[in-house]
């Protein structure tokens, strides 16, 4: 069986470990809906099939160096959001063994260091975010059905194309720009 534990406001892992023993499998449930929660885990250890699943109607905000680690899947549902300060964007926050994150589900990238959207950012989004002064750079190309908001600084191409689908939009709401 899988052992549940739902999170209810911030996940902070000042140390230790956490592991799955056994044959079963470990799932923390964010489900705090209409909130940000905080994911923050700079140390300690967890291991063996422990997964995570960040329900719609969310945000989990993940800092510069907080990261998710396991041999679970980290699942983001539809109408949830990521929202990632690292500066290898979603795979230096995501480190799990795999990942299913939803084309319906938005990201955001809100760093203080020049960010890069990272190789998991699903080809399809519905909405990206980009609110980080000193920029952020494309991995990959990405097809947005939502809106494009540039808060702040430079969205980079970086040789990648961005689509803007018949549905979707790009807001301008700040300093921001789209470059290449």
């Amino acid at each position: 069986g899988t052992s549940i534990v739902n999170i209810g406001r911030n996940f902070n892992m000042t140390g230790g470990t956490i592991i799955e023993t056994g044959s079963s499998s470990g799932l923390f449930v964010f489900n705090n809906a209409g909130t940000t929660q905080n994911f923050r885990r700079t140390v300690g250890t967890i291991s063996n099939n422990i997964g995570f699943t960040v329900n719609s109607n969310i945000t989990l905000d993940f800092g510069a160096n907080d990261y998710a680690t396991g041999d679970g899947t980290f699942t983001l549902s539809s109408g949830a959001t990521l929202q990632t300060a690292n500066t290898s964007g979603i795979n230096g926050s995501i480190q799990t063994t795999s990942r299913s994150l939803s084309t319906s589900a938005n990201y955001s990238f809100d760093g203080l260091s020049a960010q890069v959207t990272g190789s998991y950012l699903p080809a399809t989004v519905n909405n990206l975010t980009i609110n980080n002064s000193n920029g952020v750079s494309l991995t990959n190309f990405v097809t947005i059905n939502g809106t494009q908001t540039l808060t702040s600084g430079t969205l980079s191409l970086n040789g990648q194309a961005l689509v803007i689908s018949t549905t979707g939009l790009v807001s301008c709401t700040g300093s921001g720009t789209i470059s290449g």
